[in-house]
């Protein structure tokens, strides 16, 4: 089993690259395009989410894994989760992309770290097509 595997400084314009190495990741797992758009722009929102909100000098990780017949992605940051206000309008909209473009969101709040994993359920053929 391949791991996707990916560090980042609190940069935005990694985010390019990352979604570089997680098409071709996602590819190699033999992950149909339109899911992987999905995967790809859910992870990007996160990612870039984990950026801005870390805390300064450290980095964000993700990790991914297919499983039969599932993909999970995983992104941390050492940083303190901060919720969406009234005053930020124009702004906020990425964890409701997520929700819709993935099967499943959690968001793990811990003192310093936040842990976002994400899953997304792989389409599966109808019997006898």
């Amino acid at each position: 089993m391949e791991l996707f595997e990916a560090s980042l400084s609190l940069d935005l314009f990694q985010l390019r690259g990352l979604r570089r190495e997680l098409a071709a990741w996602l590819a190699r797992m033999r992950v149909a395009d339109e899911v992987r758009d999905a995967i790809i722009l859910a992870t990007h929102e996160a990612a870039a989410n984990a950026i801005e909100h870390a805390r300064r000098g450290s980095e964000v990780t993700l990790r991914g894994v297919r499983d039969d017949d599932k993909v999970i992605i995983v992104v941390t940051n050492a940083g303190e989760w901060k919720e969406p206000r009234a005053s930020d309008e124009g702004r906020g909209r990425g964890l409701t992309m997520i929700k819709r473009l993935m099967s499943d969101l959690e968001i793990q709040v811990m003192s310093q770290r936040t842990v976002v994993r994400m899953r997304k359920d792989l389409a599966v053929s109808p019997a006898g097509i």
